[in-house]
């Protein structure tokens, strides 16, 4: 089966590195559409953060969020452009995060 995740080069690097199945697991456990209970539950408590995001090209980007626990708005209304983005506009205005 053809992973979403990676592509051929990265699978290449991969077999390399014998770390496929490394690669395999991450994204089995790591990967979702939709916050958890666990994941809002975590956020919720957390004083601060680093909200990665990547554009269509790849182009990274990471910032620092900080404030009081709970300064973070949860909602479980929010709807992305692709099953592995979440939408983040109120910490990083008009950004899509993954």
């Amino acid at each position: 089966m053809e992973s979403p995740t990676y592509h051929e080069g990265m699978r290449e690097l991969q077999d390399l590195r014998e770390t496929r199945a490394l690669a395999d697991r991450l994204e089995r456990v790591t990967m979702r559409a939709a916050f958890t209970d666990d994941d809002k539950a975590f956020i919720q408590r957390c004083r601060m953060f680093f909200l990665a995001t990547a554009d269509t090209h790849g182009q990274p980007d990471c910032s620092y969020k900080g404030g009081l626990p709970g300064f973070v708005p949860y909602s479980t209304t929010a709807r992305s452009r692709s099953p592995t983005t979440t939408a983040m506009a109120s910490i990083e205005a008009g950004a899509t995060c993954g």
